[in-house]
């Protein structure tokens, strides 16, 4: 078993604070940094909450990691964020594969999370093959064999010619991604699947 050593991202100071404030824990999709990925959004919770984030294996403040899974990824979580902030209880919020994390999280029960915000994610990531043949690619080729298919899915034509001052720096941390690292995480959301246990009960 190997546990990624995540960094993490502060993105609001505790003595700036009420000591009650309220933690919030982001996580990152594949190809991103969480501070470009939710520049937008901290200035909405900076007032009230404690927020931190945490980047995958090899993507903005985390070092490389060649070989995890998701379930791996959210015990780094864990580990990085008790190490960092405490054992209290926190509020999850993740996009893509950040989401994957949040759910195995929520599947193994962990006793961290009080509520659990899901963005453009699944239990499941369909076309495993696919993954696996993304993750040969990228090992061999690099991240910018992504960058325009990912521009693609991740913005409108029109937002991406109208906001290119929010847009560029997500293309820029694909860019910069380490390959092997981006690899793991194409094939550890090809391993990844969680419909039994979140489907419909008998």
């Amino acid at each position: 078993m190997t546990v990624p050593e995540l960094g993490l991202v502060e993105f609001t100071r505790p003595q700036d604070l009420p000591a009650d404030a309220p933690l919030v824990v982001l996580g990152p999709a594949l190809g991103t940094s969480v501070t470009h990925l939710y520049a937008p959004l901290v200035p909405l919770l900076s007032g009230r909450f404690h927020v931190v984030g945490w980047d995958l294996p090899g993507h903005g403040v985390s070092a490389p990691t060649q070989e995890f899974t998701v379930a791996e990824l959210a015990e780094g979580v864990e580990r990085a964020v008790t190490q960092r902030v405490g054992p209290g209880p926190w509020h999850a919020m993740g996009t893509s594969i950040g989401g994957a994390v949040v759910q195995q999280q929520l599947a193994s029960g962990s006793s961290h999370l009080e509520s659990a915000t899901l963005v453009a994610t699944a239990d499941y990531f369909p076309d495993p093959a696919s993954w696996r043949e993304r993750a040969e690619l990228v090992a061999s080729a690099g991240t910018p064999t992504q960058v325009v298919t990912c521009a693609k899915a991740w913005f409108a034509a029109d937002f991406l010619a109208q906001h290119s001052e929010l847009c560029t720096p997500l293309l820029h941390d694909l860019q910069g991604t380490d390959r092997f690292s981006y690899a793991a995480a194409c094939r550890a959301l090809a391993d990844y699947d969680l419909r039994e246990e979140t489907g419909p009960a008998a």
